[in-house]
């Protein structure tokens, strides 16, 4: 608690005698150390779980991670306000870059892609049109294009080969979408899209997208499955799996998690309910509810959060 003298103008922090409370799980990501992290909402916080162990460990003083992930041996977060990207050591997180300059908020995207920490962010309240970042955190280097795809955020980011394939959601920071949700293929060597495309027509958010073994490129969005052609955005397949109230959506950014199971399958989480996923039959299977978010652990189980608890999907086979 901090306590505020204003004739003196002095104040100082001390140990409350207030119990802590557990909050909502925010994000969460698999660390360098093979530990399951997960960041808290509003009042941050980060905590860590072993499922190797069972040991669990917390860091308070850590801000709302939107997304995280780990880059060449390191764990980074993404917070929220001012799209601040830190590097944590299991100590204390460590400042590398922030766009609040850029009227940048939330880097719910995150991905390792070669030498590159890459992420994309959605602008702060009263504002249209995200940002897609690089920045190599042994040298401190950076390259930010907002408005790659104009007036977008960028939600989602897989890599492969030299190239972040991504997707946005037409909102930013009003309750105004800016046209129909886009993917796109952006080449890092040469700082140019490779293309853009429209894969579900209507869809104002987009979501998660992730390649399976086979380099086939999928993408899970509030309302529909679909496949991608890498080498040019066109839609190859896609599943309706339920509807949405796109009419009267006024801000969504990210409702999806999408991971391939080590049994083949694809798992996913969207609209507050995971399942598994037939690539073949495009046949989304319920698993569980009421779920926040899916992620693919370390031993290759599914971990799903419900609000402030998470818990284990085990794959058997």
């Amino acid at each position: 608690m901090w306590h505020f003298d204003r004739k003196s103008g002095r104040g100082k922090l001390f140990d409350s005698t207030l119990t802590g409370q557990p909050v909502s799980i925010r994000s969460m990501a698999v660390g360098p150390d093979r530990r399951v992290y997960a960041g808290g909402f509003f009042t941050g916080g980060l905590a860590a779980y072993d499922p190797a162990t069972g040991a669990a460990q917390f860091w308070p003083n850590v801000g709302q991670s939107e997304g995280m992930v780990t880059h060449k041996g390191k764990l980074y977060l993404g917070v929220y306000p001012g799209a601040r990207i830190y590097e944590f050591d299991g100590t204390e997180p460590r400042l590398l870059l922030g766009l609040a300059d850029q009227e940048q908020d939330r880097p719910f995207a995150m991905v390792s892609a070669g030498d590159w920490l890459a992420f994309g962010t959605v602008p702060k309240a009263g504002t249209v049109g995200g940002a897609l970042g690089l920045l190599d955190p042994a040298t401190g280097r950076s390259v930010i294009r907002r408005n790659l795809i104009p007036g977008h955020s960028i939600i989602a980011l897989a890599y492969r080969d030299g190239v972040l394939y991504g997707t946005t959601s037409a909102f930013g920071g009003t309750s105004t979408p800016q046209g129909e949700a886009r993917a796109f293929a952006y080449d890092i060597a040469t700082d140019t899209l490779k293309w853009t495309s429209t894969p579900v027509p209507g869809d104002l958010a987009l979501g998660s997208i992730t390649f399976d073994d086979d380099g086939r490129l999928w993408g899970l969005t509030p309302d529909t499955f679909f496949e991608l052609d890498p080498a040019t955005g066109q839609t190859l397949r896609s599943a309706q799996h339920q509807t949405y109230p796109w009419s009267t959506a006024t801000q969504v950014w990210v409702d999806t998690n999408i991971e391939l199971g080590r049994d083949g399958m694809l798992y996913g989480k969207v609209q507050g309910k995971a399942y598994r996923i037939d690539r073949a039959t495009m046949r989304l299977t319920l698993i569980a509810r009421p779920i926040s978010i899916l992620l693919k652990g370390p031993d290759q189980h599914m971990y799903l959060s419900r609000f402030e608890n998470f818990y284990t999907y085990r794959l058997c086979g």
